[in-house]
């Protein structure tokens, strides 16, 4: 039995990232992220968070549905050999497909452990200013 504790990276820098995440990444055997190009990303290594992102998967894959499928099985690759934590941009349960992909798929598997982390997302911000 593994998790799958997929976690939001908020709307910007790494401030703006709730102090649970943060340590969820931490405390992480494995760490994935749909992409590195985040803001809160570059301040990563100084806080110990080792991670692989899915970048390399958007230039293979002709349509984003084919990115999202791809990133899919590789989250689910990983959680079939541990534990495993994946970082989305914003909140993971707005506007995110992989994560709604991730969730259907894991309903089917019951070794996989699954825990969503919101996050702040853009909207919040917009709505704040």
């Amino acid at each position: 039995m593994s998790t799958l504790t997929i976690v939001g990276l908020g709307p910007g820098s790494l401030d703006l990232m709730s102090v649970q995440t943060l340590q969820t990444l931490q405390r992480a055997p494995r760490v994935l992220l749909r992409t590195a190009r985040h803001p809160a990303v570059a301040a990563f290594p100084q806080h110990g968070i080792h991670f692989t992102a899915c970048d390399d998967l958007y230039e293979h894959h002709g349509t984003f549905e084919e990115v999202y499928r791809a990133i899919v099985a590789r989250v689910l690759g990983a959680a079939a050999e541990g534990d495993v934590v994946y970082g989305v941009p914003g909140d993971p349960l707005v506007a995110e497909r992989t994560v709604q992909l991730l969730l259907h798929a894991a309903a089917a598997r019951p070794a996989l452990t699954v825990a969503v982390q919101p996050a702040l997302g853009a909207i919040n911000l917009m709505l704040a200013r």
